[in-house]
């Protein structure tokens, strides 16, 4: 019985400790592919560790092609290869950049350009920095609370990670918005919950994380937009098309009193006029 080529991958990734190789997903990925050849997309931020070895890999669907190559490029100018820098295809469908020896050198911005038939089709860029990769935010229902929000991210980092900075504000309509207020968020698990409280009723707002690792912090991860609950909506007599309706609570509270009131109410009853 022969032992499936991706079972033999795990194998020799284990084996080879920091290395990168070929996943089951990206090979049952391309089995399918059939049209032109394409890269298959990955993280494009890799974090580096000086004086140890470190693999950049370009994966490919190669599809029905068999004039597939690369070129890599660092900094815009193209890889000079030397004992400690070696490039070559490693399987069918990934071509690596090979650092035997990491140092400050080396560090910088990389692409990947895929070649088929002697023309550039497209490029991938890798960012080769000591800093740890940018979080990734993992789903989290919102409009649940009128007050809170849980977040939820996941960091990576091959050092201890020691905290989080989790900076949030309020969605800015136009402009660039206010200022970002940041938080500190002790380190629990690279899959990080943190529950934001003291939010505003029906409010939008936007945040980004960042992780600190001893060397530094990484980038930003994207940023993430998410609403607190609002019991009501509805469309507003200041919009000007039925497409372009801006929403507000039918019933608001005012500071004086538990009992709602109803100015919010009148202008709804406008607005149906204009709507009709």
């Amino acid at each position: 019985m022969k032992t499936p080529v991706y079972i033999l991958l795990i194998i020799l990734s284990l084996l080879k400790g920091n290395e990168t190789l070929l996943t089951y997903g990206d090979l049952k990925e391309c089995s399918s592919h059939k049209g032109e050849p394409e890269l298959v997309k990955v993280r494009s931020h890799v974090e580096a560790e000086l004086g140890k070895p470190l693999i950049l890999s370009c994966k490919v669907c190669t599809g029905r092609s068999k004039d597939v190559n690369v070129k890599w490029e660092k900094d815009g100018s193209p890889v000079l290869e030397s004992q400690d820098l070696r490039s070559y295809r490693r399987h069918k469908q990934e071509f690596v950049l090979r650092v035997q020896h990491m140092g400050e050198e080396f560090l910088g911005n990389y692409s990947c350009n895929l070649i088929n038939q002697g023309v550039e089709r497209e490029s991938q860029n890798l960012v080769v920095s000591q800093l740890p990769p940018p979080p990734t935010w993992d789903p989290e229902q919102d409009r649940i609370s009128p007050s809170q929000q849980t977040l939820r991210w996941t960091g990576y980092s091959r050092l201890p990670i020691i905290n989080y900075i989790l900076e949030f504000r309020l969605k800015p309509v136009s402009g660039s918005g206010e200022d970002w207020i940041s938080l500190v968020v002790p380190f629990e698990s690279e899959t990080q919950r943190y529950v934001l409280r003291g939010l505003n009723y029906g409010t939008v707002y936007e945040s980004r994380v960042r992780s600190r690792t001893r060397l530094g912090v990484s980038p930003y991860s994207p940023t993430l937009s998410f609403s607190t609950y609002s019991e009501m909506v509805y469309p507003t007599m200041f919009s000007m098309s039925r497409d372009e309706r801006k929403y507000v609570p039918l019933f608001s509270l005012s500071s004086s009193s538990s009992n709602p009131t109803f100015s919010n109410l009148a202008l709804f009853v406008s607005s149906l006029f204009i709507f009709i």
